[in-house]
């Protein structure tokens, strides 16, 4: 992901059997690394905050856990905004940075969902009964396009970007509870 500056990129690079999460510049040359290779986390699709500040991503941790948690421009993780049995995956923010948006199967299907990193509170985006992911929200704010799932497939989709809208998070209760967990 490219920061707003257009000079600092945000990327997984993999290696050592894991991966870890690195800045380049706007050629690909390494600045630095953020997190370390380390056995039983695996980082996935970062996302640079609007202000160019924080890092939203997803981990993968031993036990099967998929959280969307915050870095700083350190590596340091400065908030987990999931803690759960839900995949969480595929975060953005929102143009004024309030929100990160994410896809989550924590109902039983995977929908979109919103953190509001202000009320620090999970509100539903999306209920389709097919599934939504990968949200992407338009500049200016005003329309989430995602990949919605449906019995043909594939289809990219919009809707308003309207916080009113919103559900309130109900628990967690989707099936992928019941997949066994490794125990390591």
């Amino acid at each position: 992901d490219v920061d707003r500056s257009g000079q600092r990129i945000v990327a997984v690079e993999a290696g050592q059997g894991s991966n870890r999460i690195v800045v380049l510049d706007e050629r690909g040359s390494l600045i630095c690394a953020l997190t370390q290779n380390r056995i039983g986390t695996v980082w996935a699709l970062p996302r640079w905050s609007p202000a160019g500040d924080r890092i939203a991503v997803t981990r993968w941790s031993s036990g099967g856990r998929h959280d969307i948690v915050v870095l700083d421009t350190i590596g340091t993780v400065i908030q987990q905004l999931t803690d759960d049995d839900a995949i969480d995956s595929a975060p953005v923010w929102s143009p004024d940075g309030r929100y990160v948006l994410f896809s989550s199967d924590r109902s039983g299907i995977p929908n979109l969902y919103a953190y509001d990193l202000q009320a620090s509170s999970l509100r539903q985006v999306t209920n389709l009964l097919t599934g939504a992911f990968h949200p992407e929200i338009t500049p200016h704010g005003t329309t989430i396009y995602f990949a919605g799932y449906h019995t043909d497939g594939y289809y990219i989709e919009r809707m308003a970007c309207d916080s009113l809208q919103w559900r309130t998070q109900g628990p967690v209760v989707q099936a992928s509870v019941a997949r066994p967990r490794p125990q390591l």
